[in-house]
């Protein structure tokens, strides 16, 4: 579990849902996930960025399997969401 949380602790913070779900999707057990959880609250998906986020990185990992490009990895994609969030935030 040491090396869990280790390594959640250099995820992104835009991106810890996604981890925790690969691990969950990778068999971790399940009292890591709820430690992870706890010690890193993941932010609500609710803003203008986390929903085209929502949308794209799914389009973002199939043309990664498909073109062996590491789209998802680009950290450009992380700044627009949070621009993308902060612009939501204004409008509303």
């Amino acid at each position: 579990m040491t090396e869990f949380l280790a390594t959640m602790a250099r995820v992104h913070p835009d991106q810890l849902q996604d981890a925790l779900e690969a691990y969950r999707r990778a068999g971790a057990p399940e009292e890591w996930l709820a430690e992870g959880a706890k010690r890193f609250p993941v932010a609500s998906r609710s803003g203008l960025g986390d929903l085209v986020a929502a949308v794209a990185q799914p389009v973002a990992r199939l043309i990664d399997a498909v073109a062996g490009t590491n789209l998802k990895g680009c950290g450009g994609c992380a700044k627009r969401r949070q621009k993308l969030n902060q612009v939501g935030r204004l409008l509303t």
